[in-house]
């Protein structure tokens, strides 16, 4: 039943539009455009056994935004998409040596239980970890863990395809993922530019029979993004992006593709 409810999750995605904002920027990374979505999340939900809370709103367009708050420790925006049975979260931690960079996390409606993918470099990925959501603020635990805590793992150089993301001058470095158990398909790489502060900047995403959905986390640096959301029709690779810096606001939707090098 799983496999069943991830793949309607999924498929509702493709009913998203493709109103365009019509920014143009030099680098994906950089600060522009008028926000497009304002405010306080409005649900509330902690990860058990984990200091981590989600706060996060869900629009009408399949958007969530917000962000995890682990107390203490660091403060993360999100970026993400929500379907019928569940939604897919974008995690974007702090930028330090000892967190990862981005997560990745699929969760199942109605009973909130999650799979997730980490990585530092985009690279390598580490995952499925398993994570249950309860709505609510959980009380403080004594010795419980952080979702960005990242473990030492031996770096993987996979074979990446390239790319230029458009309308910008960003390199997009991409190469499959296995997301099993779960019956749909992966990627992960990197955007990078030479010679700017803020890159590279760790991709994971999903890949749909209609759709490429990814996210592209930038280095912290003033006037930079935090965090980018493409949601790509395939076979053309044409969409819709929408960046953020603190996962309250949201920018675009900016008129986004790729183009193969």
């Amino acid at each position: 039943m799983k496999k069943i409810a991830l793949i309607v999750f999924l498929l509702s995605f493709m009913m998203i539009g493709t109103a365009f904002s019509g920014t143009s920027r030099s680098v994906s990374a950089i600060q522009s455009g008028i926000p497009s979505i304002q405010g306080e999340p409005t649900e509330v939900y902690f990860v058990e056994g984990y200091v981590d809370v989600l706060y996060l709103s869900f629009h009408g367009d399949k958007l969530v935004h917000g962000y995890d708050y682990a107390e203490g420790y660091y403060y993360a925006p999100i970026l993400g998409m929500w379907g019928a049975t569940g939604w897919l979260l974008f995690i974007d931690f702090p930028t330090d040596p000892g967190l990862y960079e981005l997560m990745m996390m699929i969760v199942h409606q109605p009973n909130l239980n999650a799979e997730g993918w980490l990585t530092v470099d985009g690279l390598t990925v580490d995952g499925p970890g398993y994570y249950q959501l309860i709505p609510g603020k959980a009380e403080k635990v004594e010795g419980a863990k952080t979702l960005g805590s990242s473990v030492k793992a031996e770096q993987v150089e996979p074979a990446l395809v390239g790319f230029w993301l458009r309308p910008w001058i960003d390199e997009c470095w991409l190469a499959g993922l296995n997301l099993s158990p779960l019956p749909v398909k992966g990627v992960k790489g990197y955007l990078d530019v030479e010679g700017y502060p803020g890159y590279p900047a760790p991709i994971l995403g999903v890949v749909t029979a209609k759709k490429l959905i990814f996210a592209g986390d930038y280095k912290t640096y003033p006037g930079y993004y935090e965090l980018r959301l493409m949601i790509l029709d395939k076979p053309g690779l044409h969409g819709v992006s929408y960046p953020t810096v603190d996962g309250i606001t949201v920018y675009g939707p900016d008129e986004t593709w790729l183009e193969r090098m």
